[in-house]
């Protein structure tokens, strides 16, 4: 075999490896640099959820990993920094479990399941934050702390009193409540009257605020 040959089937098979390597290179290159989550429950928070479904009524239903902005929203009326700085304090947080009414989807009440992490003192503050802001906005929330296995009965108690202590909460909303004149305060999100309430609980207890007469079906807020 002439030289010349040989030289060219060298460099053939020097061109197909070449050939062969970029491919696999441009291969790797477009792989998506996400995979899959294996669940997306931990094993405690799927032992508490199958738990959960055995007590839930048909009323209700459970959602899982809620994002704390898809939960509560700014108040329209705050500064545009101040708005922005409250946003932020949100988005990037998220709730176990939320506990829906299936018939509109509204919120019933939020579930926490507490493990050790939330004994750190950067957990604890984290926790505090999400009660007074979910407890600022009228929701609810539970914290439960992981177990083997749980009391259903207790848990069943559990809801009904969320459910006894909403309507608490009405009747005392209704007591402080001013009813307005006609065209004094309308709600910006569904055109209802508002009316001048009181809040009962958390850091913001004995400060006035304007709350949707349309509520639990509009829970608009704003500032007095």
């Amino acid at each position: 075999m002439k030289p010349l040959i040989i030289v060219i089937i060298i460099f053939a098979i020097f061109a197909v490896i070449a050939f062969l390597i970029k491919q696999f290179v441009i291969g790797v290159a477009r792989k998506s640099p996400y995979v899959e989550v294996d669940s997306l429950l931990t094993p405690a928070e799927l032992n508490f959820f199958n738990v959960l479904k055995t007590v839930m009524p048909d009323e209700l239903c459970i959602m899982c990993k809620v994002r704390l902005a898809d939960l509560i929203k700014v108040n329209r009326n705050l500064p545009r920094s101040d708005s922005q700085s409250a946003f932020n304090r949100i988005q990037s947080k998220h709730v176990d479990f939320v506990i829906c009414r299936t018939d509109d989807m509204s919120i019933y009440c939020v579930i926490e399941l507490d493990d050790r992490s939330h004994n750190q003192p950067a957990r604890q503050k984290r926790d505090a934050f999400v009660d007074d802001a979910l407890q600022g906005a009228g929701i609810q929330i539970i914290h439960l702390p992981v177990r083997r296995s749980y009391n259903i009965a207790d848990l069943q108690q559990r809801l009904a009193d969320v459910n006894d202590e909403a309507k608490s909460a009405n009747l005392a909303k209704s007591d402080t409540a001013e009813e307005l004149p006609k065209g004094n305060k309308i709600c910006s999100q569904c055109g209802a009257m508002m009316v001048l309430r009181t809040a009962q609980k958390g850091a913001s207890a004995g400060n006035q605020f304007w709350g949707c007469s349309n509520y639990p079906k509009c829970r608009n807020i704003e500032n007095y």
